[in-house]
C-alpha cells in the first residue's frame, strides 16, 4: 500500500530473505522503489544499520513501520529462558532501536524527545 501511494520502500528480513526479495520485485514490477536489507532489530547496530542503507539509498526515513515480531509459546515444563529474552528484544527493544536509528539521523541530540513509548 505504501509503495502503491509512491514511498520508497525498504523491506527488511531476519530470516525470510527469498520471501522478502519476492515483496521487493513485486513493488518493482509496478514501478516502486524497492530495496531489500537483512538486519535484526533486537540489535542495535543492526537496526541502525538498516537505516542508514535505506536512507542512503532513498533519502531521509519519513515513515517506519515497526511490525517485527516474534512469537515463542510454552509451558512452565518447556520455558526456554533465551527464546523468551530474544522474543523480548525484538518485541521491545526492536522499536526502541529502530525509532531510536530513524529519529537520532533528524540531528537531535535527544532522539527520543517528545516521543512516548507505551
Amino acid at each position: 500500500m505504501l509503495a502503491k501511494r509512491g514511498a520508497a520502500v525498504c523491506v527488511t528480513y531476519t530470516e525470510r530473505a527469498e520471501a522478502s526479495e519476492q515483496v521487493a520485485a513485486e513493488i518493482r514490477a509496478v514501478g516502486g522503489r524497492a530495496m531489500v536489507v537483512g538486519a535484526d532489530v533486537a540489535d542495535v547496530t543492526s537496526a541502525r544499520s538498516m537505516i542508514a542503507q535505506t536512507e542512503t539509498q532513498f533519502g531521509p526515513a519519513t515513515i517506519l513501520v515497526n511490525n517485527a515480531g516474534v512469537l515463542y509459546q510454552a509451558t512452565l515444563d518447556t520455558f526456554d529462558y533465551n527464546n523468551f529474552e530474544y522474543m523480548r528484544r525484538v518485541n521491545a527493544d526492536g522499536i526502541i532501536h529502530t525509532t531510536r536509528a530513524v529519529m537520532t539521523k533528524r540531528g537531535s541530540d535527544r532522539p527520543m524527545s517528545g516521543w512516548r513509548c507505551w
